[in-house]
């Protein structure tokens, strides 16, 4: 009888075995994806679909068999348009996900979730750029330009804000906007402009601050600090040994700051702290020339919460604001006035296949050519 139960369970290890799929990255590059329509928002309306069904042909013509990949796509639209009664927003969007080799099931399986994707955006920014809400300047909003990355033919490509070490893996995204010859929808920022914004923000804010703690700072009077200072030396005589009382009571005299004092201590700590906070952008404003000033800001995110200097572009991006005047009140509202591609994906054979492919075969020019159309 063990015989027969040992002969078995050697037999069942083998049949599962000869059960497990082979897998690998070149039997999974083999495998020929699919496109599966899904995201879908009706409330798109059916001249923006016209126009991202045409997205959709220029993405799979650059890529019409995805290897080791599955694609779901859709569209959908997104926030209140750019400029009052402008161009509505609205998007293609596409999912790549990736098969992987499944050693609990030993098959090859298509994953749940991807960091490998493929956006169109019509008349937004979305991840193309960072809103500083902080600012606006001639009354119109701000934003800081990603770090460019290079060229893809002739187009100049941004990171986008997708870029990053995790414990997941690493990440990368890109970005190119498509406009109309010669024209962008924002205005570039000058130093001036921004030093001027941010001083007088942060010198709001301080001022404020300062209202507050004027405010909520309880002070004694002096008959009430009197008071208080017997009350506290009465407590040690109760509370210490004799042989201490006189340290203690020496030691509470020299250490008692009254609460005038303490109050205008607190105060000069903060305007301190205010002065060194605002220094580099007061030096620089009353320092740098007419011309100097007139140039664009460049700066990386942080320097534009707490400004210390302006950067390198390799190392920045430049501040803009919203161009109103790009946009063409004439033409029918689902026109795409102008369009941001935007791709991003992570570290793997097929992922990094698939961006080859974009970047490579992307027809950037047929997706201008839909601008105002």
């Amino acid at each position: 009888m063990r015989k027969i139960t040992s002969f078995c369970f050697i037999l069942i290890i083998a049949q599962n075995l000869f059960a497990q799929e082979p897998c690998n990255d070149e039997i999974i590059m083999a495998i020929k994806g699919k496109w599966t329509k899904k995201y879908i928002n009706n409330e798109t309306g059916a001249q923006p679909i016209l126009r991202i069904e045409k997205m959709l042909k220029i993405l799979q013509a650059a890529n019409p068999e995805p290897k080791g990949m599955e694609v779901k796509f859709g569209y959908t639209t997104t926030g209140n348009p750019l400029v009052q009664n402008g161009p509505v927003q609205y998007e293609m969007t596409s999912g790549f996900f990736t098969y992987y080799c499944n050693k609990n099931v030993n098959k090859m399986l298509v994953g749940g979730e991807t960091a490998v994707w493929f956006h169109v955006y019509a008349n937004q920014f979305n991840k193309f750029l960072d809103e500083i809400k902080e600012y606006t300047i001639e009354d119109q909003p701000v934003y800081l330009l990603r770090k460019k990355a290079g060229e893809i033919k002739g187009y100049p490509v941004y990171e986008g804000n997708y870029n990053q070490k995790t414990n997941l893996g690493t990440f990368y995204s890109r970005a190119i906007i498509l406009t109309r010859n010669g024209q962008l929808p924002w205005l570039p920022v000058t130093k001036k402009e921004f030093l001027t914004a941010y001083i007088s923000l942060n010198e709001k804010r301080f001022q404020e601050a300062l209202r507050q703690t004027e405010k909520n700072i309880i002070v004694r009077t002096d008959e009430q600090e009197e008071e208080y200072k017997k009350q506290q030396l009465a407590k040690i005589e109760r509370t210490t040994s004799l042989d201490k009382v006189a340290k203690a009571r020496d030691l509470f005299l020299r250490s008692h700051i009254p609460d005038k004092q303490q109050k205008a201590s607190d105060i000069a700590r903060m305007k301190q702290g205010h002065e060194a906070f605002m220094n580099p952008a007061l030096l620089i404003l009353s320092n740098g020339t007419d011309q100097a000033l007139e140039q664009p800001a460049i700066l990386d995110l942080t320097n534009t919460y707490q400004f210390k200097e302006f950067v390198a572009e390799e190392k920045g991006g430049m501040l803009v604001r919203l161009n109103p005047d790009y946009f063409d009140m004439k033409l029918p509202k689902y026109m795409p006035q102008f369009l941001v591609a935007y791709w991003m994906w992570d570290e793997g054979t097929s992922q990094n296949y698939w961006k080859d492919q974009i970047e490579k075969n992307f027809d950037f020019n047929a997706l201008k050519i839909m601008i105002d159309k």
